[in-house]
């Protein structure tokens, strides 16, 4: 939903004999609207979910958390865990937006514009290469973007939502873990999974 590209979009659909270099512009011109109030949904998503990590819950538990067992320094911090939305993949004839490639062989020979996955990134073959690493061979591959990683039912339902930061001026043994797990499961959703750690 949003990551329409329209120049692409209004190209297909647009005729064969009708993609003319002034036609292109026109076209052009008259999703320029289109393309503008996309970006500025986008700047808006961005800022409310910066806005989404100050919520009157988390600022709550975290000074719940201070009075009870940091008083003095009032240094534990809750920090919400940014969910990725879960993506969909298509098939490369769809030409929609995400594909799934195969990860990068040295023995395989690729030749422009196949794409492979190494090191957590999506490259394009600029040429015909074999053997030149990716991550390191930047006049035969340019990064995509990041590559996407598929989950299962049960990790996604297992995600931490949120982690609690506790200061090394407290001492985390399992007394005090058992103590501070319990303040914050009384506001705690069902469900919600988080993490309490010592930094």
């Amino acid at each position: 939903m949003f990551n329409i590209n329209f120049a692409r979009f209004s190209k297909n659909l647009t005729p064969w004999f009708l993609r003319s270099p002034r036609f292109k512009q026109w076209i052009g011109v008259m999703t320029w609207g289109a393309s503008l109030a996309l970006d500025t949904l986008k700047s808006y998503r961005i800022q409310k979910d910066y806005e989404l990590k100050f919520t009157g819950q988390r600022l709550y538990l975290e000074r719940w958390l201070n009075d009870k067992f940091d008083p003095v320094n009032k240094a534990i911090t809750v920090t919400n865990i940014v969910l990725t939305l879960n993506p969909f993949v298509f098939n490369k004839i769809e030409g929609r937006e995400m594909y799934v490639f195969n990860k990068w062989k040295s023995a395989t020979a690729y030749v422009t514009n196949d794409h492979v996955t190494h090191l957590g990134i999506v490259y394009k073959a600029l040429q015909a290469t074999t053997a030149n690493t990716p991550a390191s061979s930047p006049a035969f591959w340019s990064v995509v973007r990041d590559q996407i990683y598929l989950f299962n039912k049960t990790e996604i339902g297992g995600a931490i939502v949120f982690t609690v930061t506790i200061p090394v001026t407290i001492t985390l043994n399992a007394q005090t873990t058992a103590d501070i797990k319990t303040e914050i499961d009384k506001f705690v959703i069902a469900g919600k999974n988080y993490e309490i750690v010592s930094a």
